[in-house]
């Protein structure tokens, strides 16, 4: 794909993206703010319809209280002769001003009816469920309900108040009126939250259990109560916590999102309440109906948004894509290894940025492939990062420098080199040195050389290393720990045991690149490096896996188990030099000064 075709595609992808992106955005907050509009309008109107609700609860409560206090009322209460038919009357009168109380009773002290509307319960006990419903009054509430009463042929709630006779301390019994649940019901279905139809809604009475649904849930009900849930709305009872609010739940059966708005019964005047909470419920399709004609909109004026620049993309390119073109062309030379491939374009703006970026990415480059070249085989990557960071403070020239150098070799390789076919020694050699490398860069070692079968590392160049002959004695006793688990594999296979010996010393050497100017290597020379060859050639004289100098111990003897094994005369040194057998370690290497990296 050509350079145009992707800053189109681009350019498209971008502005496609962005337009979705926003789109959605706005269309969330869109619905976020309608859902808040709605939920709040229906917490609303459920609360004003409670408040009615309690209004009109206090005023009939008001009027059976001025009821009480009626003559032939108080009269029927006390036994008086003649006062039934009076009380009726008057009961008459009530219930042609007030239809919709189909119950009036007079109650004396021991529970029987003095008067009644239907005089048919006159001078008997209070039917079963009103006397259940005049046990659950309360004197703060005085109402109990609803309940349905067979006797009146209605769900009803019902309320009291003592009647009043001025020659007696005590209420001679109580004035009950069962009030029609239906003109709840018609206060209820009254408000109109969504649309011309009548709301979906719930009245749930103070344990959660709803006492007013709709007409078509309350003929699939029984008497008893349901729960919300058991209507199929699944709503949490902590949810209606708060005096008022808005809710989202979804429908289990159509899986649709529905708000529900509700409120709590705060009572009226000096009604305190009944602890009701009213929802009214509109579904979600009907509430969020004018999102969908403003997501078309927002997609037509996207679409067109996506076209406008897409085609100003389209002229952009041109003008973007010489220059662009002859970056590329640098950068595959580059890639195929050319690094002075330095651009000398006219531009102006970004594009010289990029130019001038360009360049000073090809100088990096150089430089780094030059440290690279000499460094990547002999470092471990730590060390090579710090290398590249440091440059500054890198001296390739020469440097006297304090370093520890450890040489390991395999006893007697020759000879078992002969008894191997060659690809079995290569094969044998690559995993020793490949095993061993591992663990010299583990402890922040640099492999300098491979002589034969024999492994040249030193600790202290190009950079100090905290704790150099520590991790050198480390380094050297994981190495034989790991020739030993290569040998005893070989052993199982059927193949010859591999022995391996190693020295090292701690001393000053030389350290810089050293060579013609055809093959340069970065190595260490000096006394110190001769002596450690020369210490590595002891351990077979002393059978020691290990074996350091005296230079080496003094700096470890702290931390290290050694044996002395006495001054020796060694090749090159008139003076004989002492030397330990390394045992063990007694610290870990994490707890160094210089961890290893």
């Amino acid at each position: 794909m050509s350079i145009k075709s992707r800053i189109l595609l681009l350019v498209l992808l971008v502005v496609t993206a962005s337009t979705i992106s926003l789109g959605a955005l706005a269309f969330r907050r869109g619905g976020e703010a309608l859902e808040r509009s709605i939920g709040t309008a229906l917490a609303n109107a459920a609360a004003e319809t409670l408040d009615k609700v309690d209004r009109e609860l206090q005023e009939r409560f008001e009027d059976i209280r001025h009821w009480a206090r009626i003559k032939s009322v108080v009269n029927a209460a006390i036994g008086e002769f003649d006062a039934d038919w009076r009380v009726l009357s008057d009961f008459d009168e009530i219930r042609k001003t007030y239809p919709g109380i189909p119950g009036l009773f007079v109650v004396d002290d021991k529970g029987r009816v003095q008067a009644a509307t239907d005089a048919g319960l006159m001078n008997r006990p209070l039917p079963p469920e009103l006397a259940e419903l005049d046990r659950r009054r309360t004197a703060a509430t005085r109402y109990a309900g609803p309940a349905r009463s067979d006797t009146l042929k209605s769900t009803v709630m019902l309320l009291g108040a003592p009647i009043e006779w001025a020659e007696a301390k005590l209420a001679p019994g109580s004035l009950l009126a069962a009030l029609d649940f239906a003109n709840v019901y018609a206060i209820l279905e009254a408000v109109r939250v969504s649309g011309d139809s009548a709301p979906w809604f719930l009245l749930l009475d103070s344990s959660g259990h709803a006492i007013g649904m709709p007409p078509m849930l309350r003929a699939s009900h029984g008497t008893t109560p349901p729960t919300p849930r058991e209507l199929g709305l699944d709503l949490d009872p902590n949810a209606l916590s708060s005096p008022r609010g808005y809710r989202v739940v979804t429908d289990p059966a159509t899986g649709q999102r529905d708000l529900v708005g509700f409120a709590r019964s705060r009572g009226h005047g000096t009604f305190p309440g009944l602890g009701w909470t009213l929802l009214y419920r509109v579904s979600g399709a009907e509430a969020f109906a004018s999102i969908v004609g403003l997501k078309r909109e927002m997609l037509r004026v996207g679409g067109a948004l996506a076209l406008a620049v897409t085609l100003l993309g389209f002229a952009m390119a041109f003008q973007l894509v010489r220059p662009l073109e002859s970056l590329r062309d640098a950068m595959q030379r580059v890639q195929g290894g050319h690094f002075d491939a330095e651009l000398t374009l006219r531009a102006s703006g970004e594009i010289a940025r990029l130019v001038d970026a360009f360049n000073y990415m090809l100088r990096g480059l150089r430089d780094r492939e030059f440290l690279r070249d000499v460094f990547s085989r002999h470092v471990s990557p730590a060390v090579a990062r710090k290398i590249l960071s440091e440059r500054d403070a890198l001296k390739l020239g020469g440097e006297r420098r304090r370093a520890t150098i450890l040489f390991t070799d395999i006893r007697s390789f020759t000879t078992l080199s002969e008894q191997m076919p060659a690809h079995e020694v290569v094969a044998l050699l690559n995993e020793y040195f490949a095993e061993m490398v591992g663990i010299v860069f583990r402890f922040d070692g640099m492999v300098n050389k491979f002589i034969g079968d024999a492994l040249m590392a030193v600790w202290g160049v190009p950079f100090d290393v905290p704790d150099a002959s520590a991790k050198a004695a480390f380094a050297a006793l994981e190495m034989q720990s790991r020739i030993k688990a290569i040998s005893a594999d070989r052993q199982a296979r059927g193949l010859p045991a591999v022995v391996m010996g190693i020295g090292f010393t701690t001393g000053d050497v030389v350290a810089g690149n050293i060579g013609s100017p055809e093959r340069m290597e970065y190595t260490v020379i000096g006394d110190e490096v001769n002596i450690a060859s020369r210490i590595e050639g002891l351990t077979k004289q002393f059978g020691a896996d290990v074996v350091m100098s005296e230079s080496a111990y003094l700096e470890i003897s702290e931390i290290c188990v050694a044996e002395p094994l006495g001054p020796v005369k060694v090749k090159g040194r008139e003076q004989p030099i002492t030397v330990y057998r390394l045992v063990s370690m007694t610290v870990r290497p994490e707890d160094l000064r210089g961890r290893p990296s």
